[in-house]
């Protein structure tokens, strides 16, 4: 819970290492505790929308489970914002070896807009 804590208190100034640390906890998330889950699901759509390369470079650089975050992207346990989130990443510029993460999450984020009626432009 104190690593998505720090995410919320630092929104506007995340570091890949508070981001790292933040995306790490899906790897061992509680899914049964439906109430942090959706906490951390929360926090991960504001990631993506206010520090989409900072997302990239905690992603890359920590040993994520890149598939554990893609299934928490195509899976919003609230109604987001996907086409901003998905403009915003489309716009990052990523280093080559991030590249193809960008291509898989902006796939999901196209998949759960399609879940949710919505459609991605």
């Amino acid at each position: 819970m104190e690593k998505v804590r720090k995410v919320n208190e630092n929104l506007e100034n995340l570091t890949p290492e508070i981001v790292g640390e933040f995306l790490c906890t899906f790897d061992t998330i509680c899914h049964v505790n439906v109430e942090f889950s959706q906490w951390s699901n929360r926090t991960l759509f504001k990631v993506l929308k206010s520090s989409p390369e900072t997302f990239f470079q905690g992603l890359e650089h920590f040993g994520v489970d890149k598939e554990t975050i893609i299934r928490e992207i195509e899976e919003p346990t609230e109604e987001v914002d996907l086409q901003a989130i998905y403009t915003a990443i489309k716009q990052t510029s990523v280093p080559v070896d991030t590249d193809t993460a960008k291509k898989q999450i902006l796939n999901s984020i196209i998949l759960a807009a399609e879940k949710g009626g919505q459609q991605i432009k």
